[in-house]
């Protein structure tokens, strides 16, 4: 059974989504929202849906978000191509399947979840931004190593480099999403209307398409590169060529960096810390306080 990748494969996916499912269920019984709206009903139009992009920390957050987005795409989407063809490469050119890949995910899911009460801590002394950019510089350190480290590695070294991965991404995987109630605020005093729906809506779409296409370049990329891709009914793959290998390498240590700093550089123009929240936040419920002077300076 622990041999067999395809269980193996199964059982995560039911884990993970376990895990997502109960989160969403216990978000939506027992969280509120600090102000309440009435439920407003309006046509589909792409217009409306960008109108958001109109306020800067909305569009500052949506940086933050495509850019960890983006990172965290590629890396999952090369990470067992690394492990299966790199790390356990004499393994795999073997036939032998191992549990390498899925130990290394797990302990890297695990540990973004194990660090959130960490950042949590962090955000109440230090603020939002420096939680996103602790954990970014972090992900960023650990994501280099896979430059330097060898094929055939002890998976020792593997799963530490998981396991502090996972430590680095859980920072700017949660700030984006502890900023967007503060970004809606914010919102409501640029437009006079509520924008969640919008701006929930606009930020799917624009991540969904830079994920897609982030992806497609990668692919396109370690593809060049002389990746072999698996037929549909040949037999398995067991090795790839060094050129596509080394592409993978330098795709999974540079993404992080290049796209994290971007995260980074803009965490610095963000202005909206728990002062200026409590400022928006009056003037939504005290309609005698100036809301344009307050987001005047975001």
């Amino acid at each position: 059974m622990f041999g067999d990748r395809a269980i193996g494969f199964q059982v995560m996916s039911l884990s993970f989504g376990l895990l997502f499912a109960l989160s969403v269920l216990f978000t939506g019984l027992f969280a509120r929202e600090e102000i309440q709206t009435p439920i407003v009903e309006t046509k589909l139009s792409f217009k409306g849906m960008a109108k958001p992009l109109g306020l800067r920390p909305f569009r500052q957050y949506l940086g933050m978000f495509l850019v960890l987005q983006m990172s965290m795409a590629i890396m999952s989407g090369l990470f067992f191509f690394y492990v299966d063809f790199f790390v356990t490469k004499n393994e795999t050119a073997l036939g032998n399947p191992t549990m390498v890949g899925l130990i290394s995910a797990a302990l890297m899911f695990s540990m973004q979840i194990v660090a959130l009460p960490i950042y949590l801590k962090m955000i109440e002394k230090k603020g939002k931004t420096f939680a996103y950019r602790f954990g970014a510089f972090l992900w960023i350190f650990t994501a280099l190593f896979i430059l330097i480290i060898p094929a055939n590695v002890n998976p020792v070294i593997i799963y530490l480099l998981a396991a502090f991965m996972g430590l680095g991404i859980s920072g700017p995987g949660l700030v984006p999403h502890t900023m967007y109630g503060d970004v809606v605020d914010a919102g409501q005093i640029k437009f006079k209307d509520r924008l969640d729906g919008q701006m929930s809506g606009f930020t799917n779409f624009i991540n969904k398409i830079a994920q897609a296409v982030g992806l497609a370049l990668v692919m396109f990329l370690i593809g060049l590169a002389g990746f072999q891709e698996q037929p549909l009914n040949g037999p398995a793959i067991v090795s790839q060529p060094d050129s596509a290998l080394l592409m993978i390498r330098i795709i999974m240590s540079l993404a992080p960096l290049i796209f994290m700093s971007i995260g980074i550089f803009i965490s610095f123009k963000y202005k909206i810390d728990a002062k200026k929240q409590k400022e928006i936040t009056d003037a939504i419920l005290d309609l005698t306080i100036s809301r344009e002077e307050i987001i005047s300076d975001l």
